[in-house]
């Protein structure tokens, strides 16, 4: 008997075991999926969705300005319909009276137990809130005849000084009196040592400086800009910077010296303790660092990267020539400021093309090194955080990596889109940004730093900001005007419904060799009860999805869904769906098929 010989085609099954996340390129490695929403490596290597959210709170109608989280806790600034108020957990908090938030975006910075509102200048100690106020100081007095503006010789506590003013010594000498030699330039405050027998020069001279209200708010050690001094040159250089040796509201005491005691009627004193304009402030080493490019305050272009006083946000012109002192340095890089950070105990600021760091110094001798690479990109300086020890930070080709060398790009994997006006936030090791298309549309994204790999979630469209809080993340969003406060690890408030996801394969048969086609795929998973998943295939890049059956979860097992695709060139999978589930495999069997 003769029996008729048939070919069976070979089948060989390449099954992928191990998902890769986001990969949004034309070629993406197996187990990569082209593009994907609320997905999560969080299981990996298996697929699973993102964890719930949870709504917080409601702030309503108005204007989330700044904010920040300190111990768990939301710290922010809220415009409402009427002006904005500093707000702790959903409660107002007392500012002290004169003391008034203006509208406009906010940096909020933590030092110790204080709060700083840039670039209003205000201080909120969270532990004491009498403790507030305004870093600058600036007092305007007006002498008349009735109240004098006094000049006088002093000790550095404030004790006058009685002291003769001649060209030539005194021949009436008693042990520790003064004098003015004025035989000499510039004149000099001399005292008599009996035990030496020899006139003794004062090293640091001391004016007292009396008028009411002259130094009011301000203290002992206070850097200040004295204006306003008319009279003799003596009184006149008194006009200028200078440290406070001592300060009460009716007086202040300054380095100088004077021939006789000075006094003025008329005009206006002014005592300025000032804050520099400042684009970008971070806290580093007990002190505020910031930035600034722009004309300033005396009419000077400016370039420069400051620091306070060690310990005292309120002095940022203290300079002494000891270790605590102020600090300001110029820079020559070309443009604006685009960001500021501190990472490993170094201030960063950042330009679009160069990085700044600062190595403080405990003896004061701060040093910048300027690193020209890839810096911030202008309007994402919010991009910028730190993730296990490592500092993460959008820039115009990308999202990267700095960790003390060169800075390395790590978004490949979000294709060729060019994102803008970044702003970031940290929780569990991972790196989550918000980033707006070309087009305006907003998209969030996630990076495990561990894994190296990107995940995408919903949501993002709404989202005005980000911060870290304990073991979490918040996110505000504003839609039509009325701002919500969103848990996105859903640690408290109240949470969201199942979540919805899809993922979408990159093509499929590109490369197969000996004119093999895909006969059939098979998801093997997990699908809980009340979850539900959908799955989808698109031939030719015909943007047609067509549907191919579904899954209702039936309990923590394991499901094996069988589906056939037509042949076809090339072909892409999308499985979506709402609740909980696990990817286990992806398999496919390819089979040998013809010329035709």
């Amino acid at each position: 008997m003769l029996f008729v010989q048939k070919n069976t085609p070979a089948k060989e099954q390449a099954v992928t075991e191990v998902f890769y996340g986001y990969d949004h390129n034309l070629q993406i490695q197996d187990g990569a999926f082209y593009d994907l929403e609320n997905l999560t490596g969080d299981y990996f290597p298996m697929l699973a969705p993102r964890m719930r959210r949870s709504t917080l709170k409601a702030l309503g109608e108005g204007t989330l300005l700044g904010w920040t989280a300190r111990d768990g806790v939301l710290w922010y600034v809220w415009q409402g319909a009427t002006l904005p108020g500093l707000y702790c957990g959903g409660i107002l908090q007392e500012l002290p009276q004169g003391v008034t938030l203006t509208a406009g975006e906010k940096q909020l910075v933590s030092m110790g137990a204080y709060l700083c509102i840039f670039p209003d200048g205000i201080y909120y100690n969270t532990l004491k809130p009498t403790d507030a106020g305004y870093m600058a100081r600036k007092n305007t007095v007006t002498p008349t005849s009735a109240a004098k503006l006094t000049i006088t010789l002093c000790t550095p506590d404030g004790a006058g000084i009685t002291a003769s003013a001649t060209d030539t010594e005194p021949t009436d000498r008693t042990n520790g009196m003064y004098w003015v030699d004025t035989g000499s330039e510039p004149h000099a405050l001399k005292q008599w040592s009996a035990s030496s027998a020899q006139w003794v020069q004062v090293a640091t001279t001391y004016v007292k400086l009396s008028l009411g209200g002259i130094g009011v708010g301000m203290k002992q050690y206070d850097g200040i800009i004295l204006s306003g001094i008319t009279g003799t040159e003596q009184a006149k250089a008194l006009n200028g910077s200078h440290v406070l040796y001592g300060a009460a509201d009716d007086y202040i005491i300054i380095t100088g010296i004077l021939d006789t005691t000075a006094e003025q009627t008329s005009g206006e004193i002014i005592t300025n303790r000032r804050l520099p304009e400042l684009d970008y402030v971070t806290e580093c080493g007990n002190r505020l660092w910031g930035c600034y490019y722009g004309v300033g305050q005396d009419g000077d272009m400016l370039n420069e990267i400051y620091c306070c006083k060690l310990g005292d946000f309120r002095n940022w012109e203290c300079y002494m020539g000891i270790s605590t002192d102020s600090y300001r340095a110029s820079v020559g890089t070309d443009g604006k400021w685009t960001g500021a950070a501190t990472y490993n105990d170094s201030p960063m600021f950042f330009k679009e093309d160069f990085i700044h760091r600062v190595y403080p110094s405990s003896k004061g001798a701060h040093q910048v090194v300027q690193l020209t690479c890839e810096g911030v990109q202008d309007g994402s300086g919010k991009s910028l955080c730190v993730v296990d020890n490592v500092l993460y930070y959008k820039s115009r080709l990308g999202v990267y990596r700095y960790d003390g060398g060169a800075p390395s790009r790590i978004s490949d994997a979000l294709g060729g889109i060019l994102y803008k006006n970044a702003m970031a936030a940290t929780a569990r090791g991972k790196y989550y940004i918000a980033m707006s298309e070309p087009d305006g549309a907003q998209r969030l994204f996630v990076y495990d730093t561990m894994r190296g790999l990107w995940h995408a979630e919903s949501g993002a469209e709404a989202l005005t900001a980000l911060t870290s809080g304990r073991d979490t993340l918040y996110a505000a969003k504003d839609q039509s005007g009325s701002v919500t406060v969103l848990d996105l690890m859903g640690q408290e408030g109240t949470p969201e419904a199942p979540v919805s996801w899809w993922a979408e394969t990159g093509i499929m048969t590109y490369g197969l060799v000996g004119k093999k086609y895909i006969s059939r795929l098979n998801l093997r998973m997990q699908l809980p009860r009340g979850s539900r998943c959908d799955f989808w295939v698109q031939y030719n890049s015909d943007k047609q999805w067509r549907h191919c059956g579904h899954m209702e979860g039936r309990g923590i097992r394991s499901f094996l869904l069988p589906i056939r695709p037509r042949r076809c060139d090339h072909l892409q999978f999308k499985i979506s769906g709402t609740g909980d589930f696990r990817l286990l495999s992806l398999s496919r069997v390819l089979e040998a098929g013809s010329d035709v």
